[in-house]
């Protein structure tokens, strides 16, 4: 059976409070990655056929790096540490001002 990864970038989610300090603005709904990484699909046998989404909050710095990951909420703990690894890989446009970002990564096995 072979795994995959859909990214689901959902970037109309809404979250209870932020996690990150008011200091940085949310992002602007049109920004989308210039290179993205996709998580490696956890190989433990209990993890193998499971699906699941790992919703993330970070902070995208003006050279477009992304910076102070954090899960917000998740479906599983065997797809949080693969999502962090990823996602500090990301790289976005470069933009005047920092800001905070939320997406969600969702996990599908393949047939």
């Amino acid at each position: 059976m072979l795994s995959s990864l859909v990214l689901a970038f959902a970037l109309s989610d809404t979250f209870a409070g932020s996690t990150i300090a008011d200091r940085t603005r949310e992002c602007p709904e049109e920004l989308r990655p210039v290179h993205t990484v996709a998580p490696a699909y956890p190989t433990s046998p209990q993890a193998r056929t499971l699906e699941g989404w790992v919703k993330l909050e970070f902070e995208v710095g003006t050279d477009g790096t992304v910076s102070r990951p954090q899960i917000i909420e998740s479906s599983s703990k065997h797809f949080e540490k693969v999502s962090l690894n990823a996602i500090e890989k990301w790289r976005y446009s470069a933009r005047s001002k920092s800001c905070r970002h939320r997406m969600t990564l969702t996990f599908e096995v393949e047939a």
